[in-house]
């Protein structure tokens, strides 16, 4: 081979060379006449969840009195237990409203100026004299709250700073300590001792009159005295009822006696009963009795139940040492009697109730009546017997009558009105 042949291989090698490095360059090449297509850009991550706070643990409320003011609320510290506390947490004790140096839970003046001397009850004092200007007359009721401020050393007073003295509950100028009839009707006249006095006709405006064979007399409305006081409550009948505060007097009748005139227009056989309590202790025995006389043609006890007792139905006692015009025929009764007064007694029924019994003869109970021959005017009289023995009502109806007789039902009923009072000279 010539050296211009060997030349000519050569350049012909380098060319393809050349040839084959530009088409690598403009990516082709090594396939079927394409170009490989360009590659995906890669697909990028999912972004990273947001982490969740965790959850804030409370801060402790702290109470330390226990109060139920947190102690960043509470003004006092230290409340006692068990006691009401403000809405800053501190009790009356703590407190001291007026600045009087007397804690509000004891400080019975609690707007005393400033600066004013006190008490130990936060009340002002009187600098002349020494006084307590917070109870000026001494009766444990405060200036603020007495309305009788100027009540006598020693005397009881009552919530409002009162005494018998100061009071006059009937409104007829005899103070209460002095009154023996404290509940006067308005604008009747009276005694020194409150009690109703003749009218301008002359009669004693009290008889009660009887009508179609029943009495009815409310004991409030009486002229008692002595030691029978009228008391309220208990379910008495209008709220009233008189009680015996004396002492016991077993064996001496006419004490402390009430005296109640009576008009009777139907003549006959009449029943006594009265409406009673035992008004101290709990003993069906003690503060049952009082004493009894009425002034009639008759007056006796009848046995009219065999219940109790030995004596037989239709059995008579009559009172002891009774006066002559008392026709009474039969047997002294059991247990006490005297100058022609019964002992009369409830007999039953629950100690702290009102019942409708009374009878006379221990132990053998005999109902009482009286007799009345003619029309006109009687006495009843109830003497104080034993301490703490109420009587509410009486009631007297005509029983053991040919005709004409009453029930004791009807008699017994709190619906029928007190009798009627005689007003004037002529017995109506």
């Amino acid at each position: 081979m010539s050296i211009t042949s060997a030349v000519f291989r050569i350049n012909r090698f380098l060319l393809l060379i050349a040839a084959i490095a530009i088409l690598n360059a403009c990516g082709g090449g090594g396939g079927s006449g394409g170009s490989d297509p360009s590659p995906l850009p890669p697909t990028p991550a999912p972004p990273a969840p947001t982490p969740t706070p965790p959850t804030p643990t409370p801060t402790p409320v702290s109470d330390a009195d226990n109060d139920g003011v947190p102690d960043n609320q509470d003004n006092c510290a230290n409340s006692p237990d068990n006691v009401s506390v403000d809405a800053n947490g501190c009790a009356a004790a703590q407190l001291d409203s007026d600045l009087d140096s007397v804690n509000d839970a004891i400080d019975q003046c609690p707007a005393t100026p400033q600066n004013e001397a006190v008490d130990s009850i936060g009340c002002g004092v009187v600098t002349q004299g020494g006084g307590n200007a917070g109870d000026l007359d001494g009766d444990m009721v405060t200036n603020q709250m007495d309305i009788c401020p100027e009540t006598p050393n020693g005397e009881l007073v009552d919530t409002v700073g009162c005494s018998d003295s100061q009071k006059d509950s009937d409104n007829d100028g005899v103070s209460n300590d002095l009154d023996s009839c404290d509940m006067t009707p308005t604008g009747e006249p009276i005694d020194a001792r409150g009690c109703g006095t003749a009218t301008e006709t002359g009669v004693i405006a009290s008889a009660f009159v009887e009508q179609n064979g029943m009495l009815v007399v409310e004991l409030e409305s009486t002229n008692y005295s002595g030691d029978w006081h009228v008391e309220t409550g208990k379910g008495a009948n209008g709220n009233a009822y008189l009680l015996f505060n004396g002492s016991d007097n077993f064996n001496q009748p006419d004490v402390d006696t009430i005296t109640i005139p009576v008009v009777i227009n139907n003549p006959g056989i009449y029943r006594f009963q009265w409406r009673n309590i035992i008004g101290e202790g709990d003993s069906p025995t003690e503060a049952n009795d009082s004493w009894l006389k009425i002034a009639s043609n008759n007056f006796f006890g009848e046995k009219i139940s065999d219940a109790q007792g030995e004596t037989p139905v239709g059995h008579i006692v009559c009172p002891n040492g009774r006066d002559a015009s008392n026709r009474c025929d039969g047997e002294r009764p059991e247990g006490s009697t005297r100058d022609g007064w019964f002992k009369a007694y409830r007999n039953g029924g629950p100690v702290d109730a009102w019942v409708w019994r009374v009878f006379t003869s221990d132990f053998d109970p005999h109902a009482i009546f009286a007799e009345f021959d003619n029309a006109g005017e009687y006495n009843i009289l109830v003497s104080g017997r034993s301490f703490g023995h109420g009587i509410d009502r009486l009631v007297m109806y005509r029983s053991g009558n040919a005709d004409n007789n009453i029930e004791e039902s009807e008699a017994t009923s709190l619906t029928v009105p007190e009798s009627q009072r005689r007003t004037n000279d002529n017995g109506s």
